[in-house]
């Protein structure tokens, strides 16, 4: 059986992907711990880490938004 394979962005694709500045993607890379792939100039990052934690994100804050309004 085959691993499926990686789907390898650079920054700045994921940002636009994702409508974000570059730097944010940075930021979530960092506080999320997502696996660096490519070199130590062009980093790499696996959509699908990306699209966990933007999803994960927006969980959160919807709680904290339900949270807020029962309060």
């Amino acid at each position: 059986m085959n691993k499926p394979r990686l789907c390898l962005l650079d920054t700045e694709a994921i940002a636009f992907h994702y409508s974000v500045a570059p730097g944010t993607v940075r930021r979530w890379a960092s506080e999320e711990g997502w696996h660096r792939y490519g070199t130590r100039r062009h980093r790499l990052w696996s959509l699908a880490q990306a699209q966990q934690s933007v999803d994960e994100r927006e969980e959160r804050r919807r709680r904290a938004e339900e949270k807020a309004a029962c309060a």
